[in-house]
């Protein structure tokens, strides 16, 4: 734990910081009109230096922003080097596969070749929690999709039914998700087709065994 981040001196340091870069905000918002009353009013020298210190401000709100890209770039690239490592795995039919091992999260995810199922213009991100994936877990989970696409959209248009909504015209995947060490499989959906959609489609089922769970989460 970071006593110093706790502490009232950090605390009052940090409210500092956020007044000061408030009041930085305001002072670019209101120094244009500022300057352009001076101007108007007759009194070009207060006109330019409200315009210098518009001008310094811009300055320093840009390099401010910079500094912060790169610093979090720097965080990035060292968290990276310290804790990702990329590597690739035999998916079967899918290919040479791409996944990306994170042991601080210890979470893998696949970078590349998961096929488009339930829409042409699908690209799900895959990823497993818990355990390093290998490629032929992939190519099981394309493979049963595959095979029980029909299975599982009915399953959503039943679901859907039985609470009085809309029937979509078709379905998209969007995310996977591997649990419980891999015997969980859980799928996010979106419905295509349906006006002002704001349902979300929730699909899982136990590796190994037949059926699968559908859930519908209302926005």
């Amino acid at each position: 734990m970071d006593n110093k981040k706790e502490s009232p001196l950090y605390v009052l340091l940090t409210n500092i910081a956020a007044l000061f870069i408030m009041v930085l905000i305001l002072a670019v918002f209101f120094l244009p009109f500022a300057t352009v009353g001076f101007f108007l009013e007759g009194y070009p020298t207060v006109g330019w230096i409200l315009l210098g210190i518009l001008v310094a401000l811009i300055l320093f709100f840009v390099l401010f922003i910079k500094h912060g890209r790169k610093k979090r770039a720097a965080k990035e690239a060292e968290y990276r080097a310290k804790n990702i490592a990329e590597y690739e795995s035999d998916g079967g039919r899918l290919g040479v596969l791409l996944l990306e091992y994170d042991s601080c999260k210890n979470t893998t995810a696949l970078k590349n070749g998961f096929p488009a199922i339930f829409s042409e213009d699908e690209t799900p991100c895959l990823v497993a929690y818990g355990e390093r994936l290998e490629g032929r877990q992939v190519e099981r989970i394309a493979d049963r999709l595959l095979a029980d696409r029909e299975q599982i959209f009915e399953g959503i248009v039943r679901k859907l039914r039985s609470g009085g909504d809309a029937e979509p015209s078709g379905i998209k995947l969007d995310e996977i998700s591997i649990e419980d060490g891999g015997t969980t499989v859980v799928g996010y959906f979106t419905l295509q087709g349906i006006p002002n959609n704001d349902i979300y489609t929730e699909v899982s089922y136990t590796v190994n065994k037949d059926g699968y769970k559908i859930e519908l989460d209302y926005d």
